[in-house]
């Protein structure tokens, strides 16, 4: 008995240190990240070292994703982090949000789709159906812009994408992307130039150069 009592100790022991060593791991990169030291992170392997025993610390584990997918374009990598995150959470959505975008840049858009219809089968709040929806009509937008031997088949996706657009719009309707793909749909598929200029003018206000060259 007393043994195992040692024994149970130790564990404790041992879980304690391992937390507190995960946690300094965390607050380094996190720390390196936010001063833009990304080479630092790579020559100290402390990514890799975070994910072979920090694979607890979901927030950390988005946070080296987005290191690797928006400052070093490392897409395999950041989609690494992201799924990791994503199946050891998967009761929380932002990493679904982020592998989506991975997904979009390997242009394999069903897959990002179906991770977005995950997470909207939720209840959510306002700002995650907003985010969640506009990233699934953009994966559909790009889907479709990229058929052009069957325009059958591509308005089909357009329309799809309008779908969700449109709910992305209806919680923020200034959303410059999501009006301007609005008005490619409308512009190409209804060839409805009045109703495609409206929203093409809302995405130009908000920032969308490309909807300010549109005539």
């Amino acid at each position: 008995m007393k043994k195992l009592k040692t024994l149970l100790v130790g564990l404790v022991i041992a879980s304690n240190v391992y937390a507190l060593d995960c946690n300094k791991a965390a607050g380094e990169i996190y720390d390196l990240i936010q001063a833009g030291k990304y080479k630092e992170i790579k020559e100290k392997r402390l990514d890799g070292n975070f994910a072979w025993s920090c694979s607890d610390d979901y927030d950390t584990m988005i946070l080296i994703g987005n290191m690797y997918f928006h400052k070093l374009k490392n897409y395999v990598a950041a989609g690494s982090y992201f799924e990791k995150a994503m199946n050891k959470h998967p009761e929380l959505s932002l990493a679904y949000l982020d592998l989506a975008a991975v997904k979009i840049k390997f242009e394999e858009y069903d897959e990002a789709v179906e991770l977005c219809e995950t997470v909207l089968a939720k209840k959510l709040d306002d700002e995650q159906t907003y985010l969640f929806n506009a990233q699934a009509g953009m994966a559909l937008f790009k889907k479709g812009a990229q058929i052009d031997d069957d325009i059958k088949e591509r308005d089909q996706v357009l329309r799809k994408s309008e779908v969700y657009l449109k709910k992305a719009i209806a919680i923020k309707p200034n959303y410059p992307t999501g009006n301007y793909y609005l008005g490619s749909i409308y512009q190409f598929v209804d060839k409805d130039m009045t109703k495609a200029k409206k929203h093409y003018t809302i995405a130009c206000d908000n920032g969308m150069q490309a909807a300010c060259k549109v005539k």
